[in-house]
């Protein structure tokens, strides 16, 4: 009672390779999938600038419980940066355990949870440093260094939440930047 799956795609001078089971039989029905790829040339017309990728995603659960894990490359030719992904979910919470960009000179590496259920919450980082998101988004070019932490919630009566920005410093747009912020959204403002 298993489903096998494979498929193999050429796409933009690459190739992308999927497989995986899918177990009908259990309860919730369950599933383990693979998808790498190697070779793939982002055009400039999707992307803003050409972008080139390779990498791996693993995915095993279910709905009542996933994780889900990554290690890609991905960037313009002469700037590719590695990312990595690791995730644990379930229909209660959702927990990011790694996010992490690794550039040549730069770095962003963001973790947290968002609890899904009785209401959505979060407690959320993130830390950059020499961090260029113009390697992703051609129009935002930079140098940035941060601190970030969030939580928050929303009830019924309306969302509450925290930000704290603090040693903000570098380079957006070829504008310099600097500072910090600890703002807090109460419910009843």
């Amino acid at each position: 009672d298993a489903l096998n799956l494979g498929a193999r795609l050429l796409m933009y001078g690459g190739n992308l390779d999927a497989k995986g089971v899918v177990q009908l039989a259990q309860e919730p029905t369950a599933a383990d999938f693979d998808v790498a790829w190697s070779s793939i040339t982002i055009p400039e017309q999707l992307a803003g600038q050409e972008l080139h990728t390779e990498g791996q995603l693993k995915f095993v659960g279910s709905a009542e419980a996933y994780n889900a894990n990554g290690d890609v490359r991905l960037g313009p030719p002469d700037r590719i940066a590695n990312l990595q992904l690791r995730v644990d979910g379930s229909p209660e919470k959702l927990t990011l355990h790694q996010f992490d960009i690794v550039q040549r000179d730069g770095r962003l590496a963001a973790s947290g949870v968002v609890n899904l259920q009785p209401n959505i919450a979060w407690s959320m980082t993130a830390n950059a440093r020499r961090f260029n998101p113009g390697d992703f988004a051609t129009e935002w070019p930079g140098d940035l260094n941060f601190a970030l932490e969030t939580t928050g919630d929303i009830d019924d009566v309306g969302p509450q939440a925290h930000v704290k920005l603090a040693d903000l410093r570098g380079r957006l747009r070829g504008r310099a930047l600097a500072g910090h912020a600890d703002v807090t959204l109460e419910r009843d403002k």
